[in-house]
């Protein structure tokens, strides 16, 4: 190779370097700036204050952030009596303002990021602020938990409505609750297919329709922890993070019962 051709090649090379580093750099900003999981994931970098750890509040936030430790706290003593040891640590984070809101992708859900380790990112605006929203959050943080850790996921491998109904069980409103069963059913006369509601099909449809897949979701998995116990739930999750199928381990415990 003569020296031209070798200065050629270097200058290439160096491009191509160069236009890759950009690349990665603008990927890395547009993630951690742009996305709902990076958002979170960088929180403490877009203005919020860590109020206690693993709790982020924005640092223009008008409520009262003295009442906000002993609001999450109670949440978390429900989460904990429902599965008697907690392993989640979720990150929360709270704020009212609405861009801020947009770019953390809601005001009151729980976002899993799963790869080998597990971790969950809550936000929340002041108008969810309460121990029923919290405890429904910090219960998906604990359900994901135990399906994900120690793997590489980018699926859900339960069902939403399964999902919602486990979350659901520390969630007192009662808007979801055995009488609201009673009249969505029709007082048990409407048969519920849990078949239309799998999938993002869960959150379709107008605030009725919604309601309703929320109630009948909450009833079958109380009515399923009844009647196995929660080391059954347990064992469950761990199935399918150890690769099982959802409905082969599920049903198998139902006709266990019966």
């Amino acid at each position: 190779m003569s020296k031209r051709e070798r200065k050629k090649y270097k200058g290439i090379k160096w491009c191509f370097l160069t236009l890759s580093l950009v690349l990665i750099v603008t990927a890395f900003v547009y993630f951690f700036w742009y996305t709902p999981v990076g958002y979170r994931m960088s929180v403490m970098f877009h203005g919020f204050r860590e109020l206690s750890p693993n709790i982020y509040v924005d640092k223009n936030y008008e409520g009262d952030t003295d009442a906000i430790p002993t609001i999450i706290n109670e949440a978390k003593e429900r989460n904990f009596e429902f599965w008697g040891e907690v392993k989640s640590n979720p990150v929360i984070i709270i704020s009212d303002d609405e861009e801020k809101i947009a770019r953390l992708g809601g005001n009151h859900n729980a976002y899993t990021i799963a790869v080998f380790a597990v971790r969950t990112y809550i936000s929340l605006s002041s108008n969810w602020l309460n121990v029923d929203v919290i405890a429904h959050e910090l219960t998906h943080a604990e359900t994901h938990y135990r399906i994900f850790h120690g793997v590489i996921s980018f699926d859900r491998p339960i069902p939403v409505w399964f999902d919602e109904g486990i979350a659901l069980q520390n969630d007192k409103r009662e808007r979801y609750g055995d009488t609201a069963w009673i009249y969505a059913t029709d007082y048990t006369r409407k048969k519920v297919d849990f078949d239309a509601i799998t999938g993002e099909e869960f959150y379709k449809g107008d605030e009725k329709e919604i309601l309703y897949n929320y109630i009948v979701s909450r009833y079958e998995v109380k009515k399923w922890i009844i009647e196995n116990g929660i080391e059954a739930l347990k064992a469950l999750l761990e199935g399918i993070r150890r690769g099982g199928d959802f409905y082969s381990l599920y049903n198998q415990s139902k006709n266990t019962e019966t």
